[in-house]
């Protein structure tokens, strides 16, 4: 197995996008100085490189600890931004007399759709959160 496969195979396991090229870049260092000094004790280059991938270990184990020491990071700032537009918008509702406009017992049936929409509107969000923070690009490479 090249090292460049090695690599990629490793970083698929990640989850984090901005990490893979970090741990890429630190993981292919350590494999050229582990080849290099195979190389310095005789080895052909080929051979080598393949002792300094067998030394890494396992390209689904050492992706998955890199994928829990480089976890993607939530921003709870924008999560907060977004449920207190929520709020405001829920408040809007709740303030209005719409029993003027549409007659009485009409207030509730406002009151009940606005749930609806924003359990939609939670739904929707959940979605992208989630597909944010997993990566839409997570499963590329065919694991172990």
């Amino acid at each position: 197995m090249s090292s460049k496969h090695y690599l990629q195979q490793v970083t698929s396991y990640m989850r984090s996008k901005e990490a893979r090229g970090y741990v890429k870049e630190e993981l292919q260092q350590h494999l050229m100085h582990s080849k290099q000094a195979w190389m310095d004790k005789g080895w052909p280059p080929k051979e080598a490189e393949e002792k300094a991938i067998a030394e890494m270990g396992s390209a689904s184990q050492l992706g998955k600890s890199m994928d829990k020491i480089h976890r993607p990071k939530w921003d709870y700032w924008l999560i907060g931004a977004v449920l207190l537009l929520v709020a405001v918008s829920f408040i809007s509702i709740l303030t209005v007399d719409f029993s003027q406009q549409y007659g009485r017992g009409m207030s509730r049936y406002f009151i009940e759709h606005k749930f609806v929409h924003m359990l939609l509107f939670h739904d929707v969000a959940e979605s992208c959160c989630y597909a944010v923070v997993s990566g839409s690009r997570c499963c590329d490479v065919q694991h172990e």
